[in-house]
């Protein structure tokens, strides 16, 4: 299965348990079960998942031909209004967080058979998982992801979230806000190329000065999305975002420090 399915099987496990309580977070990974580690990298202080209620509206106006007649083949006009009767869900991550990452690559092992491959098969998976793991880039950015969820009828034709958009673009549309009111702008942003991939958004976690955004006093902070992201006459994708994400920084806590 292709990891961006897993995300697929995330929302639907997220219908049907619509109470959770935080994973222990002192278990370690290798004992979490499979439907811990998806609710934990959909739903959890880490990850938040939303899903806008509003239409599409002027969007559906911009689908293809392709798109269209794939929308009717599924079940004609009727189903069609149906399925864009609000945006696909989104789930936003803390990906500079090495406690996400991990629990990440603990579901992609499960995924891949990786508690019975063999020792040269695990080292193989080890190493291609390396470089994610360390994310060297994130010891001075908060790197946080965003993926738009289709089902496999919709995957092929959709677009990812902030698809083909520049950072000049994005750069007026998603910020850091903590609970002081301090605001941290995107430093870089990588697009998503098709629609399984995830926008990912690039903070400095120092100012000019040296002086972190994030201390062991911040209590929370807000990924937001701007007026102007929101608004449909400048940004394609303004009907699937909500108006912020919020991380209680006090629950994001590992040995003593701040996660992210």
């Amino acid at each position: 299965m292709r990891f961006s399915k897993i995300f697929t099987v995330a929302f639907i496990f997220l219908t049907i348990c619509s109470a959770y309580s935080q994973k222990d977070i002192t278990k370690p990974l290798d004992k979490w079960s499979k439907d811990d580690l998806i609710k934990f990298t959909s739903d959890s202080n880490w990850a938040k998942t939303f899903r806008s209620t509003e239409g599409a509206g002027g969007n559906n106006q911009r689908r293809t031909a392709g798109q269209l007649v794939q929308d009717v083949t599924v079940g004609g006009d009727d189903a069609r209004i149906s399925r864009y009767s609000g945006g696909e869900p989104l789930i936003l991550r803390l990906h500079s967080s090495e406690f996400l990452r991990r629990a990440v690559v603990r579901l992609q092992q499960i995924e891949a058979g990786y508690d019975k491959m063999s020792s040269d098969d695990k080292a193989k998976f080890d190493a291609s998982r390396k470089v994610y793991l360390e994310c060297a880039i994130c010891k001075d950015y908060y790197v946080v992801t965003l993926t738009r969820v289709f089902d496999d009828a919709r995957s092929a034709a959709g677009e990812g979230v902030f698809q083909a958009m520049t950072l000049d673009e994005v750069r007026s549309y998603v910020k850091l806000v903590n609970d002081k009111g301090e605001e941290r702008n995107l430093f870089q942003f990588t697009a998503p190329k098709k629609s399984s991939d995830q926008a990912i958004f690039f903070f400095k976690r120092t100012n000019d000065n040296g002086v972190p955004f994030v201390t062991p006093e911040t209590k929370s902070v807000k990924i937001i999305f701007t007026a102007a992201a929101r608004d449909r006459a400048v940004n394609r994708f303004a009907y699937l975002l909500p108006p912020y994400f919020e991380f209680n920084m006090l629950k994001i806590v590992i040995d003593g420090t701040i996660s992210f």
